[in-house]
């Protein structure tokens, strides 16, 4: 269980929080480059990341319910899912987990726009708390935050996802037209 939370976490910050950046990437590739770059494959593989992301957190959610192992944790786990704010921790659930499911419908999953919507959906959490921080820097006295950078660009964190998620984005594109390259050269018959 614990290899699960420490996979699970990893891929979270690494893969899931740059999700959204890495999409956005992909729309201008889909439309400047059409003729030259194909975006199909690179989908795919986002969706692929998603889909298994979301799958292993959901077996994570029930194996934690079905096998209570009455530590603090699991009581902190059920004070969540059922306590004052479980309407808080039920709608993010259903955005980062079980809404991205709907991406297994072909039509849904192949649609650029939709794959956008649901990664900026499971990142939703981050993105309000970064929202909040930003203004709350802003209405303090100072313009300088504590760490001396400016509170009118995104904090460092920040700008290491978007960088990260710009990288893995053009990765994607880049290994999606790779698969098409060599499943083409597959179809074509040989003499």
């Amino acid at each position: 269980m614990e290899f699960l939370n420490t996979v699970l976490e990893l891929a979270g910050i690494n893969l899931i929080k740059a999700l959204f950046m890495s999409v956005l990437i992909i729309i201008p590739f889909n439309y400047l480059f059409k003729n030259k770059v194909d975006t199909y494959y690179a989908l795919q593989i986002l969706r692929g990341i998603i889909l298994g992301y979301c799958f292993l957190v959901l077996l994570r959610f029930i194996f934690v319910l079905v096998v209570p192992s009455g530590n603090e944790s699991h009581l902190v786990f059920i004070q969540r899912v059922t306590g004052p704010y479980s309407w808080a921790y039920w709608t993010m659930f259903l955005f980062h987990v079980l809404l991205p499911f709907t991406l297994l419908i072909k039509r849904l999953g192949t649609n650029i726009y939709f794959l956008f919507l649901i990664a900026v959906l499971m990142n939703i959490g981050w993105l309000f708390e970064s929202f909040v921080m930003h203004l709350t820097t802003l209405q303090r006295e100072y313009a300088m935050t504590d760490d001396g950078s400016n509170p009118y660009l995104p904090f460092v964190p920040e700008r290491l996802l978007l960088v990260q998620g710009l990288c893995f984005g053009l990765l994607i594109v880049l290994l999606g037209n790779i698969i098409k390259k060599y499943s083409q050269a597959a179809k074509t018959p040989t003499p």
